[in-house]
């Protein structure tokens, strides 16, 4: 359609500088059929959701809650090319953060045309703390699920610290509660775990910030 409306207008401006010895009657009624569909343009969609990048020491030991927030550069076969931090992670986790951005693959966006087409999309990392997340899962290969966290219980069963005959004192229904919102439980069995429920400031992100490409 972009490429109509260009050459639609080169020729208006041609017919304005050469006389025309056989001018076109304007006065009829023309229709001008499009064949091509228009759809929702889709953005890209990640294959396999739900899978955690490796830990690194300091973030394992530490039991944090971590995120990051990264641009992607997706061409039109889903592809990642490249990435760029809009909030990093730390805990000796960038480079692991690049190296499983770019390993990322996607359904790729769709324009108003229903054609696969490069984007640039922001997306986040989640480390979840790594031995509240095992108690939970006994795996850190991949997000909790509501299956996951049903019948999961605030003290007793599976709490670090615990053991068999402890009685549980509630069922975890959710996730740990976001730092800026929890208040410290003094009198918990369990390990004190926040979640990093940041989001990121797409107004101020950071134009100095490298993008990072496939290695070759």
């Amino acid at each position: 359609m972009r490429n109509l409306l260009v050459v639609a207008a080169s020729l208006g401006l041609y017919s304005q500088a050469v006389a025309d010895p056989n001018p076109i009657d304007t006065h009829k009624e023309e229709t001008i059929h499009i064949d091509q569909k228009i759809v929702r343009p889709r953005m890209p969609k990640l294959r396999d959701p739900g899978l955690i990048p490796p830990y690194s020491d300091d973030a394992k030991l530490g039991n944090v809650w971590v995120s990051a927030w990264v641009w992607l550069d997706i061409d039109e076969r889903g592809t990642v090319q490249r990435v760029k931090f809009i909030k990093r992670p730390g805990y000796d986790l960038d480079q692991i953060a690049i190296d499983w951005a770019l390993s990322r693959e996607f359904t790729p966006a769709m324009n108003q045309f229903g054609h696969p087409t490069h984007s640039l999309v922001h997306f986040q990392m989640e480390w979840p703390s790594y031995y509240w997340l095992t108690s939970v899962k006994y795996s850190a290969r991949r997000l909790p699920t509501g299956a996951d966290m049903a019948g999961f219980s605030v003290e007793g069963d599976g709490a670090p610290g615990s053991d068999a005959n402890t009685p549980a004192q509630g069922s975890l229904s959710q996730l740990p509660p976001c730092t800026h919102q929890a208040g410290w439980v003094f009198d918990s069995k369990r390990p004190h775990v926040t979640r990093d429920c940041s989001k990121p400031d797409l107004s101020h992100a950071n134009a100095a910030e490298p993008w990072y490409a496939h290695k070759h």
